[in-house]
């Protein structure tokens, strides 16, 4: 079982190890889990985050792709007149 002081220092440390363990500590009870539970847990939030990271990462690479089609349609136009 992890104890306190083991979710705090999940908690307290750098980056998505952090924001996962708090996402992990908010969905369930961590005193009933084991540290192979929280671990997964913890290992499925920072799958989430990086799966939404890569969405919008994507959507941005869409938006700016459609912006330069439409760039480069509209000097076309110029360039043929």
């Amino acid at each position: 079982m992890l104890t306190q002081e083991v979710i705090e220092n999940l908690i307290q440390s750098n980056g998505y190890i952090r924001e996962a363990a708090k996402k992990a500590e908010e969905k369930s009870h961590i005193c009933e889990k084991s540290v192979k539970d929280i671990l997964d847990e913890i290992g499925d939030c920072l799958h989430d985050d990086i799966v939404f990271r890569r969405r919008m990462l994507n959507e941005i690479f869409l938006r700016s792709e459609i912006k330069r089609k439409i760039a480069f349609k509209f000097i076309s136009i110029i360039i043929q007149k």
